[in-house]
């Protein structure tokens, strides 16, 4: 084999290897882990950082490429520059797609990634502020908005933005802008399918609610309360759930189609539907009932009495909640539960407070849980391995480690 093949050949096989690597590594989870000191790259499988990347600007966005091999987030560069910044897994470089300017303000929900390789973002600064695409690792960022925006509910090939009392749907695969109705409520657009949107308008008689057609580009008065503000909508068990902002006061109220009838708290259902939870009012002022509802015999049945918090598996088989004292791992299988309790005070060197969850990885091993100390700068981040009914502490999450962000690669790579 001549040199010049030689060469054009190895980094194709080195690329055919790491990707049959990630393939084959079902049992493992990538797991991004952004702290105060940069961002640790975890293999789940046997809880070693191979990779870490530096970060001393750590804000809590970080977000996957859909294949995996991207991972966008917001820090400092090696030049000291701090901007959203894309890894590539199979190069291993680190490229700068915008530096922010003195004094901009990072954001939580600044990144959106389409695909595999196409990168939405918004640099939320009032002044220098714009949404930018582009196309990783090569293409240069192209200026879609400018202004203060943020990027809303994804939902298939669209997005909702908003740019003040400016509202627009974004079209992922192209990048296309479409105005919608001005003087939509920030945080009331919500999916009820692939091409139809709700979204409500606030004014000084009451509050209106449209429901948006893509295919048309036009939208439907569906109903209009006098007197009130509408700031959540649901899409809740075929029906529109909303809090409803009346005389000082706010009702969970769901509409039929005909009639609205008050409710509480919306319900929040598994991955493939078959359940839902909701919470209801619990033991004490801190505490709430958590309640499963189950599709095929349209039950109701109690599950704690002291829930704080809870999640649902990838695979909609369990339910994670948590209370002060522990965290419990109920499954919907064979009605079984869990309890952990990871982080005590002689193993902490600290009292806890209260525990709360947070992703579970997407071969539903693993679920990231927090035991969280009466001071802010406390707080231990655990994987629960659902497996081997272990916890496992994060590396060097000790003393006053805190945690800001997590991200599990996606798709079990």
């Amino acid at each position: 084999m001549s040199k010049q093949l030689l060469l054009c050949v190895l980094p194709l096989l080195a690329l055919v290897l790491h990707l049959s690597n990630m393939a084959a590594a079902q049992d493992s989870q990538l797991l991004a882990v952004q702290t105060t000191d940069g961002i640790a790259l975890l293999d789940t499988s046997n809880n070693l950082e191979i990779r870490s990347l530096p970060n001393s600007y750590p804000t809590g966005y970080m977000a996957w490429s859909e294949n995996g091999r991207y991972l966008s987030y917001y820090g400092s560069f090696l030049n000291e520059e701090t901007g959203l910044q894309v890894f590539d897994m199979l190069t291993e470089d680190i490229t700068m797609l915008d530096a922010s300017p003195p004094g901009a303000l990072p954001g939580t929900l600044n990144g959106l990634w389409f695909r595999d390789e196409i990168l939405y973002y918004a640099t939320l600064d009032f002044d220098n502020g714009a949404l930018f695409r582009t196309r990783v690792p090569d293409a240069a960022p192209e200026v879609l908005l400018e202004g203060f925006v943020i990027l809303g509910q994804p939902n298939g090939n669209y997005v909702t933005i908003s740019q003040g009392h400016d509202w627009y749907l974004l079209a992922l695969p192209t990048g296309e802008l479409t105005p919608l109705r001005q003087g939509i409520e920030q945080g009331s657009p919500t999916w009820r399918d692939d091409s139809h949107l709700f979204y409500a308008v606030n004014d000084a008689a009451g509050v209106t609610v449209y429901l948006y057609d893509i295919s048309t580009n036009t939208d439907t008065q569906l109903f209009n309360v006098n007197n009130s503000e509408i700031n959540t909508l649901t899409w809740d068990n075929g029906m529109l759930g909303f809090f409803l902002v009346q005389d000082g006061g706010f009702q969970y109220t769901m509409w039929d189609g005909e009639m609205l009838t008050p409710q509480d708290e919306p319900s929040i259902y598994s991955p493939d539907d078959a359940y839902a939870l909701r919470h209801l009012p619990g033991e004490g002022s801190r505490y709430s009932q958590l309640a499963l509802w189950t599709r095929e015999s349209n039950t109701w049945q109690t599950l704690t009495e002291r829930s704080l918090g809870y999640t649902w598996s990838p695979a909609s088989d369990h339910v994670a909640y948590t209370t002060r004292e522990s965290i419990h791992i109920y499954s919907v299988v064979d009605g079984l539960t869990q309890t952990y309790t990871p982080c005590i005070t002689d193993s902490c060197g600290l009292d806890i407070d209260y525990y709360s969850c947070g992703d579970w990885s997407p071969n539903g091993r693993w679920l990231i849980c927090h035991a969280n100390g009466y001071r802010d700068d406390y707080r231990y981040t655990y994987l629960l391995d659902m497996e081997n009914e272990t916890t496992l502490l994060l590396p060097d999450a000790i003393g006053n480690y805190r945690t800001s962000s997590v991200a599990w690669q996606p798709n079990g790579s």
